[in-house]
């Protein structure tokens, strides 16, 4: 997200399917042939209720999130052209998310580990995240504000840790199936909702209010996940 934009759409095709045969070669390289004929604890035809219920918040929490952060850079250009900057300034402004969001992330997973601190840190990535996207759209300095949605970067790791929580070893391949599937729907329906809610307000900054409510539901979410957790462990 950062490097592509420096090149030509044709190009940028090229690098990614690159990317991703080479991470083909590393998972037929790192993954030995022995490691497949292990013995693995026999599948379960469904997941168990609490599972279940917990995997679908846990990944409710996940994809909102990630709708929060995927809204940032779809309109976040957009936003600050409206605004009079030049459109690659505009971008190179947005893209200061990125550059946090890729240094703290594994801040954060430390953190949290290191402290026993999971919860705490989680929370503190959302409410950095909600005031970050509250402040951008009328910010005197957005570049601030760009950064300080970058902070969010503190959350993904405790938020990935979440399923485990709740999944058994034999229900981990279901579970995570049903975490990352509702990941990707936030992803994909986010920026529809956004972008009605936007044409309907006049301006883009009307998305990023849209992501605040991401991250409201998303800390409401948590909150569900936890309890059922507790409730049921």
């Amino acid at each position: 997200l950062v490097v592509l934009p420096w090149f030509d759409l044709f190009t940028a095709h090229v690098l990614i399917t690159a990317f991703c045969a080479f991470g083909m070669c590393l998972v037929l390289w790192g993954v030995p042939g022995a490691s497949m004929r292990t013995e693995v604890p026999a599948l379960r035809a469904r997941l168990g209720r609490r599972a279940l219920r917990g995997v679908i918040l846990a990944g409710c929490v996940w994809g909102l999130f990630n709708g929060a952060m995927v809204l940032v850079f779809s309109f976040g250009p957009a936003m600050l052209v409206e605004r009079g900057w030049p459109l690659a300034q505009a971008s190179a402004a947005t893209s200061v998310t990125l550059w946090c969001v890729a240094i703290i992330s594994p801040i954060g997973g430390y953190l949290a580990d290191r402290w026993q601190a999971r919860d705490a840190i989680l929370v503190l990535g959302l409410v950095l995240l909600a005031a970050g996207l509250v402040l951008t759209p009328t910010s005197a300095a957005p570049l601030l504000t760009f950064a300080l949605i970058g902070l969010a970067g503190l959350s993904p790791g405790p938020i990935a840790s979440l399923p485990s929580a709740v999944l058994k070893p034999e229900e981990r391949a279901q579970g995570m199936g049903v975490f990352f599937t509702l990941f990707y729907g936030g992803v994909v329906v986010s920026p529809v909702l956004a972008g009605a809610v936007s044409e309907m307000a006049g301006t883009s900054a009307a998305a990023f209010y849209c992501a605040a409510v991401l991250v409201l539901l998303a800390g409401l979410v948590f909150v569900a996940f936890r309890q059922t957790a507790h409730s049921e462990a």
